[in-house]
């Protein structure tokens, strides 16, 4: 998570916790059903097959700076993961939404004009940013940004005084016929994916999420068929977030803009 300072993302439970329901019901009508509002789209871009990567809550709050224009993953022939943004109120552009770079993901050059050294220098990306035309994901509750992790995209400036909490119910799918669940998971070394890591080492795919979650809405005996998961973390979790927190700071680059 790009200047963690006044941004935090919370890693969410399928089972074993309070909330675990309610992010269960979420899903269900999100893509539990062939008829649920998503599930057409993830058929056709992924599958089930795919892999949950990401299942977690992004959070913004006044003071935050605005992210560095990043790419969630590098620059591919092919998409390696599509994420979904769902707005849990409405985002207004005092709140700092993310700003999006329309068909970044279609060609290297984007990624290579916005990389972290002085080659290319500093002006030749400003004015790539100025032809960039970006787009603002002003959302309603319950809107849904999709998109290919290949995309330029960044959170904006959550204004102090006129902001106010910007909360994004965030998940995201691998596209199986490009990708290994190994390989995506690890990126130097450490479990990076925003999910937790019972969930990472016990993957769920889109296949088995869809069926757990048809018994989940018709359960009637008590019975939560995402009890085998439990709530993620397991012993290994304290490590995991030690991990990230060192990665996050390696990575992060200092608060600023574009």
């Amino acid at each position: 998570l790009l200047l963690s300072e006044h941004r935090r993302e919370v890693l969410l439970p399928l089972a074993d916790s309070p909330n675990a329901p309610a992010i269960v019901h979420a899903l269900d009508e999100l893509f539990g059903t062939p008829t649920a509002s998503l599930r057409p789209l993830l058929d056709v871009l992924v599958g089930e097959d795919s892999i949950l990567y990401e299942l977690a809550s992004l959070v913004s709050e006044p003071g935050a700076n605005q992210q560095t224009v990043h790419a969630d993953m590098p620059f591919t022939k092919e998409c390696v993961l599509y994420t979904a943004f769902l707005a849990l109120q409405d985002v207004t552009f005092d709140m700092g939404p993310t700003t999006f770079l329309p068909n970044t993901h279609a060609s290297a050059e984007p990624h290579t004009k916005l990389k972290d050294d002085n080659n290319p220098p500093l002006f030749v990306k400003n004015e790539f940013l100025k032809q960039s035309q970006p787009r603002l994901a002003l959302l309603h509750a319950g809107d849904v940004v999709v998109f290919d992790s290949r995309a330029l995209h960044c959170g904006g400036r959550n204004d102090p005084n006129k902001g106010s909490t910007r909360a994004l119910f965030n998940f995201s799918f691998t596209n199986p016929t490009t990708t290994t669940t190994t390989t995506l998971f690890q990126q130097g070394g450490v479990n990076m994916a925003s999910i937790r890591p019972g969930y990472a080492t016990r993957p769920l795919t889109l296949g088995t999420l869809c069926r757990e979650l048809v018994v989940a809405a018709a359960n009637t005996n008590g019975n939560d068929p995402f009890q085998a998961w439990g709530d993620g973390l397991g012993p290994e979790g304290d490590e995991m977030t030690k991990q990230r927190e060192q990665y996050r700071r390696q990575r992060n680059t200092p608060e600023g803009c574009l």
